[in-house]
């Protein structure tokens, strides 16, 4: 069953993997999708971090059964110039079979006040996966919907985590 954890806070983000992470962005608001092992670590350093800052983030290719997976949303460019904006993140797990085996919508969404163009925000909608001995392996792909529903924007991204024994 997938679990939701929560933070939101600006800051620079620099995307160290390689292949960089899929991005999708209409009309300057541009979202990514992030995998890991270890979320409370990174989103403390997360909320602890200054607007200048500079944060990596660990990113697997695999699990193993019994092992979780979190994926992460970041944004940027929600309404800059106003006053505020609000993102929601709705995720489904696909598995290897093209079955959707758990859709998480977010009801709450992430305010974020005086939004800044320059700056990449971490969506409060945190999901952890965790793959249970029952699961088939194989490649899973995790799909993000991010919306603004005050723009009428909706952005589709995705990650891919192969689970293994």
């Amino acid at each position: 069953m997938p679990i939701l954890i929560a933070v939101a806070t600006g800051c620079s983000l620099a995307f160290g993997q390689v292949p960089a992470p899929e991005t999708d962005s209409r009309n300057g608001f541009t979202a990514t999708v992030m995998l890991t092992k270890k979320p409370e670590e990174f989103v403390r350093k997360w909320a602890t971090a200054s607007a200048s800052s500079k944060l990596t983030i660990e990113t697997p290719k695999e699990v193993h059964l019994g092992e979780y997976v979190a994926a992460l949303v970041f944004f940027r460019g929600c309404r800059t110039g106003v006053y505020s904006c609000k993102v929601y993140v709705d995720f489904e797990l696909v598995a290897p079979d093209g079955s959707i085996r758990y859709r998480v919508p977010d009801r709450d969404g992430t305010p974020q006040p005086q939004p800044k163009v320059e700056l990449a925000y971490l969506s409060q909608a945190i999901v952890r996966f965790q793959f249970k001995s029952g699961d088939p392996l194989g490649q899973y792909r995790i799909n993000a919907t991010v919306r603004e529903p005050a723009s009428g924007i909706i952005l589709h991204v995705n990650e891919q985590i192969r689970v293994v024994k």
